[in-house]
């Protein structure tokens, strides 16, 4: 039995009380406990009656609710939740899911805030976002944006009593299952502050903001958007500090039209912390800017390097970011310099049989999603002319395996099939490494930001990229592997990999 809180009860009554009320709350006023136990909800799942051998509160399935919820704090990482990932999920618990959701409302229950009603597990909200794309239980988009529709809600279903933050749990979970017309409840969530004295961080606004291009969202929210992240911008709070770079990557990729929105992006090129993105941003939104387009150049100049060897010149770059982002923007603008660099990046020695400037060529496969839509076919083609040499390669020449897995991503990245047969060849594959950093590519980490990103780090589908025919492919070959890969971490990064697919197929029709 869990302490309760005995400030505002007479003495005379806490024998009485400790026998009459089993706590099944860690907050404050033991009053909650008897606004649950006449809970519809509470009194069809959890144990509720005293003198009982079970724990006051607890889940009264038999133990297999209890079994459930201590193997599978995330259905991302068990088996109960892979059986659903291959078809076969359990339809005892569809009910379940939904009413795992379930929580008080602000000052429902005096000045207390919101808190789950079945409050002694800890994962039940995020355990139940990880349900809902596998589940697709009755009623999940309005269930879960539901726990993000006030301040309280945020800050207290998704933090908890330890200040860990699940802010990114229900904002994911609208995103897989394609729940677009919940995108003005998560917009207004983004903009909301922490309390004060919170430790939980915002994790909930880049994930949103790494994806949300996708969705094609109408004028006005975008307007709300660009006003949160000009806030964002602005602001000189750590937690706000955190998302400037999911601000930079939603902005550039729904190529902003706010003036203010670019000159912050374009203050960001010189930001230790933010260049990366701010470099992407202004590469894919190809800005007509002589300072801009200035900037790449030197950039491009300053990391060359030249050498003299049996009287012909040898030009070749450092392997810097600054370079590859560089040059995939020039090119984008229609300069001559980037266009020549990025043929000497995928220059092939026909003698040799090898890549002239393998540093390069890598360099070239990381940024070449951010290319400019005007080029994007147009660079596809010239990586792709090169690809087949690279591929032959592979796993017969050091380092050529890699080499074609990052070409492989980067097309299909652009939205470019020619790639597609390669990844599906390392999914089929036994080279555990390879399979490892092709997930982070193709899916596994969309919201990975800056430094830390995979490219665009996702599968470009539908009008500008693979078809739902070709997207599948990746989601059937996962599917059809899944059983065979002994390793869980990579079952957990396939199917987080096969449901953002899904996710963009949803966004995409």
């Amino acid at each position: 039995m869990k302490k309760i809180w005995l400030m505002s009860i007479p003495v005379s009554l806490l024998f009485v009380f400790s026998f009459v009320v089993p706590a099944f709350s860690n907050l404050r006023g033991w009053k909650i406990d008897e606004f649950l136990i006449k809970d519809p909800v509470c009194k069809k799942w959890l144990v509720l009656e005293k003198n009982t051998t079970k724990q006051f509160g607890a889940y009264n399935n038999e133990g297999k609710i209890w079994e459930m919820t201590k193997d599978c704090s995330s259905l991302f990482n068990c088996q109960f939740g892979w059986d659903a990932f291959l078809g076969n999920p359990s339809a005892d618990y569809a009910e379940f899911w939904g009413d795992s959701l379930s929580h008080t409302e602000d000052k429902e229950w005096g000045e207390n805030a919101p808190i789950w009603k079945f409050n002694e597990d800890d994962a039940v909200g995020p355990r139940a976002c990880t349900a809902a794309p596998l589940w697709n239980f009755k009623d999940a988009a309005t269930l879960i944006a539901k726990t993000i529709n006030t301040p309280k809600k945020i800050e207290t279903l998704w933090c908890g009593t330890r200040d860990s933050s699940m802010k990114d749990s229900p904002y994911r979970a609208l995103w897989l299952i394609g729940a677009k017309d919940q995108a003005d409840v998560m917009i207004k969530g983004m903009a909301l502050k922490p309390r004060a004295e919170s430790k939980c961080a915002q994790k909930h606004t880049t994930m949103f903001l790494a994806v949300a291009d996708a969705w094609k969202l109408s004028k006005a929210q975008n307007t709300e958007i660009e006003k949160t992240c000009l806030a964002i911008f602005q602001s000189t709070e750590s937690h706000d500090k955190a998302n400037v770079g999911g601000c930079i990557r939603y902005l550039g990729r729904t190529k902003t039209t706010s003036s203010d929105a670019v000159e912050f992006i374009k203050n960001y090129m010189g930001d230790s912390q933010q260049k990366h993105e701010a470099a992407r941003a202004l590469a894919f939104m190809a800005v007509k800017d002589t300072a801009v387009k200035n900037e790449w150049l030197k950039r491009v100049e300053q990391n060359k390097r030249e050498k003299t060897v049996n009287k012909k010149k040898i030009t070749w770059y450092d392997r810097n970011f600054e370079v590859g982002i560089g040059v995939v923007a020039l090119y984008g603008m229609g300069d001559s310099t980037g266009e020549k660099v990025i043929k000497d990046y995928l220059g092939w020695d026909k003698t040799k049989k090898e890549l002239t400037n393998p540093n390069g060529f890598k360099m070239l496969m990381t940024d070449a999603p951010f290319v400019a839509d005007s080029h994007r076919k147009k660079l596809a083609g010239l990586i792709g002319g090169v690809f087949k040499d690279v591929v032959k390669l592979a796993g017969v020449k050091s380092q050529y395996d890699t080499y074609a897995m990052l070409a492989a991503v980067a097309l299909v990245q652009l939205g470019d099939k020619a790639g597609l047969a390669h990844v599906l060849d390392i999914l089929k594959g036994n080279d555990q490494n390879l399979l490892r950093d092709l997930f982070e590519y193709i899916g596994e980490t969309p919201d990975a930001l800056g430094g830390a990103a995979k490219g665009l780090g996702y599968v470009r589908v539908g009008k500008d990229g693979l078809t739902e025919k070709e997207a599948r492919q990746i989601i059937d070959t996962i599917k059809a592997r899944f059983k065979f890969w002994s390793n869980s971490n990579h079952k957990h990064s396939g199917l987080k990999v096969a449901l953002d697919i899904e996710a963009r197929l949803k966004a995409a029709k």
